[in-house]
């Protein structure tokens, strides 16, 4: 050992008259500490940790997690969000009055919109609801497996998420119905048909065809029996049948 020893003196000596440690960085200054290195709640073996992966351009686990759960749990609002605009939109439009068109929103506002709450809506949405929050907490508890505990994540719970929903959406669902009420046409009658409802009206062609068909092999037919047009339900008796020439 003493002879390893003098060799590591002597290159180390060797190194500083050669001047190798001249150019060393922050020579001759103060070393300069990391907040986190006198943090009571930080081990001295976690701050040293995450140093070296610092300086090694590296993440623990942990902070990998992290960007997927925030995106699944932006996800998740999303879609509820969605759904609920458009539901929110629908139920005020049928409270509407009804025409003369143009109809206006005079009641309805974003604080009215917000404290709007659908107890139909959640129960039929309740199943997907339950499924995704669950897939999202699955996820938080990962992540907090991993986590140290200051960076730990809540689990989220449906009743407040639905409340946010609510309350953030309201904007949204004011701003969906004024434009679909400026899509309404300014002078259409009462039960006059809107040119969306031509994909309706195409969709039954088949069946007016049929039944245009139908009608005319009826007609058809009893003229070729000598009942002229008459209607099928009228009894034989009553009707007069034509006479050859």
């Amino acid at each position: 050992m003493k002879g390893w020893a003098s060799l590591v003196e002597e290159k180390i000596e060797k190194a500083r008259s050669s001047g190798v440690f001249n150019n060393v960085e922050g020579r001759g200054k103060p070393i300069q500490r990391h907040p986190d290195e006198s943090n009571p709640f930080i081990a001295r073996e976690e701050f040293l940790m995450n140093r070296i992966l610092k300086r090694n351009e590296a993440a623990p686990p942990w902070v990998e997690t992290q960007g997927d759960l925030e995106q699944a749990i932006r996800t998740f609002r999303a879609i509820i969000s969605s759904s609920w605009v458009r539901r929110a939109t629908r139920t005020i439009l049928s409270d509407l009055p009804p025409p003369p068109y143009p109809r206006t929103l005079n009641n309805v506002t974003v604080e009215s919109i917000s404290k709007l709450r659908d107890k139909e809506w959640e129960e039929k949405e309740a199943s997907y609801h339950e499924a995704a929050l669950k897939e999202v907490n699955d996820q938080i508890r990962r992540h907090n497996g991993m986590a140290p505990f200051s960076a730990r994540r809540p689990y989220l719970m449906l009743k407040y998420e639905l409340e946010r929903c609510y309350e953030k959406n309201a904007e949204d669902v004011l701003k969906n119905l004024e434009e679909t009420l400026s899509r309404e046409p300014l002078n259409r009658k009462p039960g006059a048909k809107r040119s969306g409802d031509a994909a309706s009206a195409s969709g039954n062609l088949g069946e007016f065809t049929t039944f245009s068909l139908w009608d005319t092999l009826r007609r058809a037919a009893l003229r070729l029996f000598g009942y002229g047009s008459s209607p099928p339900g009228r009894s034989a008796s009553n009707q007069t049948p034509s006479t050859s020439p």
